[in-house]
């Protein structure tokens, strides 16, 4: 089994629903992107037994979590600096590094939150 199979399924397990992404890329593979993504093991086996070298795509801005998006290139840490200094400190929550060397925040979507951009902003 694959890293990103095992991943996929992981997250699956955690109750976010995946769907693959083309290798290094954000484009969907396959035919809805984020609408056709699933929790169903044997659908995430199948993708990736076609492709295993697909990214791992989850919807976000939905109830299972939000994302806020640092991108360096765009100004982000510039940004982030900022708002931290009006606001405070970011709760403590995951963090991970994206392939273009900027970073995700993940943060549980409270109830009846479906757009990060109006609930964050």
């Amino acid at each position: 089994m694959s890293d990103l199979l095992a991943a996929a399924l992981n997250y699956a397990s955690h109750g976010w629903p995946v769907f693959p992404l083309s290798p290094r890329s954000k484009v969907p593979q396959i035919k809805g992107g984020f609408t056709a993504a699933t929790l169903d093991p044997d659908k995430i086996k199948a993708w990736w037994s076609e492709s295993p070298m697909s990214n791992i795509g989850i919807p976000t801005g939905t109830d299972t979590f939000m994302v806020l998006d640092i991108d360096p290139d765009k100004g982000g840490e510039i940004s982030l600096i900022e708002i931290t200094a009006q606001r405070g400190k970011l709760p403590d929550t995951v963090l991970s590094m994206t392939g273009g060397g900027g970073w995700h925040y993940l943060f549980k979507c409270p109830a009846g939150a479906r757009n990060n951009v109006g609930y964050l902003g």
